[in-house]
């Protein structure tokens, strides 16, 4: 299936091209199988195509089985030689990802080009990938766990991949600058104090 990340979308519409020519010989996106959505004021743009669902409802309503999973890629696809063209399946998918071509008279929808698409090929900034379903949660992991790196590099500068590289085996104490007993604060009171560890504890009763 194919795997979008929007953050890395860039809205350069390579993927409805190639898509488009792929599909119709024709580069348009009226006739490509995959859309970006944009909202130029935020800069932000969302490749979206069907999303090759385990129970499609396209499938389930269309009256003269035109519309088949193909058991090597899993892909949906239509058979425009059955289509009636009757838009039952424009209507009943949920998420718009099947379209109606009213030069072919049929529907028409991603096919994953037989197991090699476009979109995914062509994409410059791996914004569309093409995974096997079973890698799909392992990839949003990853991509959730980079991101969270990226925020906690952001809020705590050298907290994150500091290590004994940086700063030897203070690396970690001096993140937390607070800490009993270890950097700035704690020296006062446990290292050049040196008493006991009660002297870093005000109002300690001994």
């Amino acid at each position: 299936m194919l795997l979008i990340n929007p953050d890395k979308c860039t809205g350069c519409s390579l993927c409805e091209a190639f898509c488009s020519f792929r599909a119709e010989r024709a580069v348009g996106p009226a006739k490509s199988r995959i859309s970006v959505l944009r909202w130029e004021e935020a800069g932000v743009f969302i490749p979206f195509t069907c999303l090759q669902c385990e129970r499609p409802v396209c499938l389930e309503v269309c009256p003269v089985g035109a519309i088949k999973r193909n058991p090597v890629t899993r892909a949906i696809e239509v058979d425009g030689q059955r289509c009636l063209g009757c838009k039952t399946c424009v209507m009943a998918c949920p998420f718009g990802g099947v379209a109606f071509d009213p030069d072919r008279g049929t529907a028409v929808k991603c096919d994953l080009c037989q197991g090699r698409p476009e979109c995914a090929k062509i994409c410059p900034t791996g914004a569309i990938r093409y995974i096997r379903d079973d890698l799909v949660a392992l990839g949003k992991r990853r991509e959730a766990i980079s991101r969270l790196s990226g925020y906690l590099k952001a809020a705590m500068p050298g907290a994150v991949g500091s290590g004994a590289g940086e700063s030897g085996a203070g690396g970690a104490a001096a993140a937390m600058p607070g800490a009993a007993g270890v950097g700035p604060a704690g020296a006062g009171a446990a290292g050049a104090g040196g008493s006991s560890p009660g002297a870093a504890l005000p109002g300690r009763q001994d």
